[in-house]
């Protein structure tokens, strides 16, 4: 197969990822040093939701934090919950969630490119500059939000290009909106961001398969590839809404 993997690129593979994994966790307590606001806003809601189920405006279960009067997606702080079940309310248990995402979101970018490219060489390239981005360290070794929906519009990247070239199913179509609706909700950028990109695509590709159809070139869409993208754009038209 064209995108196997050879053994020595799985060998790549595993250490760049084991070395991502420990720059990403070591001395996650003390670097960097102390938590800033949005970092022990998250961390005092969830060790209430932990043990009352309300944050700290009292709140059952909220969709956002109104902490230090800067309303924020609650997610984080449910994907706090198990660590700091575990580890207490800690500094490493409030930064654990994201060191985890940066290594999901690492490997999603790799399947990515996988998929854009079919080329196992240039996935583990971009997988590598990721790797050692100071960027995504930085964001990874700290109570981000960023992190969080950077991981979300990469896996919503992935269930639109299956959803378009792979697999028309209801379970890919589901996937596709609840990543994307996700993204949105936790960062603000990603409204925009994500907005303006499928609408662009979506737009680029009709105009693009009308002009090459008026010039009696082969490129044509499939049924289901028309009804991907207007499910594609309806999707991220309510996601948009929701949120």
């Amino acid at each position: 197969m064209k995108n196997a993997l050879t053994k020595l690129q799985v060998s790549f593979f595993a250490v760049l990822f084991s070395i991502g994994f420990l720059l990403r966790i070591t001395h996650l307590e003390t670097a960097p040093k102390g938590l800033q606001s949005d970092e022990a806003s998250f961390l005092i809601n969830t060790a209430a939701l932990l043990q009352t189920g309300k944050d700290e405006d009292n709140k059952a279960f909220p969709l956002y934090l109104d902490s230090l009067i800067d309303s924020k997606p609650a997610l984080y702080s449910y994907l706090q919950l198990p660590f700091v079940a575990v580890l207490g309310p800690t500094t490493q248990a409030s930064r654990l969630p994201s060191a985890v995402l940066g290594m999901i979101s690492i490997g999603l970018f790799y399947l990515l490119l996988l998929r854009v490219f079919e080329q196992p060489r240039i996935a583990l390239l971009g997988a590598t500059f990721l790797n050692f981005s100071p960027w995504h360290i930085m964001n990874s070794r700290s109570t981000q939000e960023v992190i969080l929906s950077f991981t979300l519009i990469l896996a919503s990247l992935l269930c639109a290009h299956t959803l378009f070239y792979k697999s028309y199913t209801k379970k890919h179509i589901l996937l596709f909106f609840i990543t994307t609706l996700l993204a949105m909700y936790v960062y603000h950028s990603a409204k925009i961001v994500l907005l303006l990109f499928y609408v662009g695509v979506v737009v680029f590709v009709f105009l693009r398969h009308s002009v090459s159809a008026a010039a009696y070139l082969d490129v044509k869409l499939t049924s289901n590839q028309k009804k991907s993208l207007v499910l594609i754009f309806l999707s991220v038209l309510l996601s948009f809404v929701l949120t």
